[in-house]
């Protein structure tokens, strides 16, 4: 089993908090600032599907599910069980 890679990045931005949350909420916006990532599709109010560019131009898709949703200050989401690749995520207002 492969070890897990941890990535983490902090970018200030000059924005209100409801403001910046409700913008990572639509997350069809997330791939206007997530480099590899091309889409993201909601399916319902906990699953999103996700595409991504992987290696050689290979798209990678997975599903996830919020685990953690709190207003205005942060969103938390993991790829279902099983899925390949196993990402767990947090944004933060």
């Amino acid at each position: 089993m492969s070890q897990p890679i941890k990535v983490e990045k902090t970018v200030t931005i000059n924005k209100p908090a409801e403001e910046l949350y409700r913008f990572w909420h639509n997350f069809g916006n997330l791939p206007r600032f997530m480099k590899h990532l091309k889409d993201v599709k909601v399916h319902n109010n906990k699953r999103t599907h996700w595409t991504t560019s992987g290696v050689l131009g290979v798209s990678v898709e997975w599903d996830a599910d919020i685990i953690e949703d709190r207003e205005n200050e942060l969103i938390a989401w993991a790829s279902v069980e099983g899925a390949d690749p196993e990402i767990e995520a947090l944004l933060t207002v």
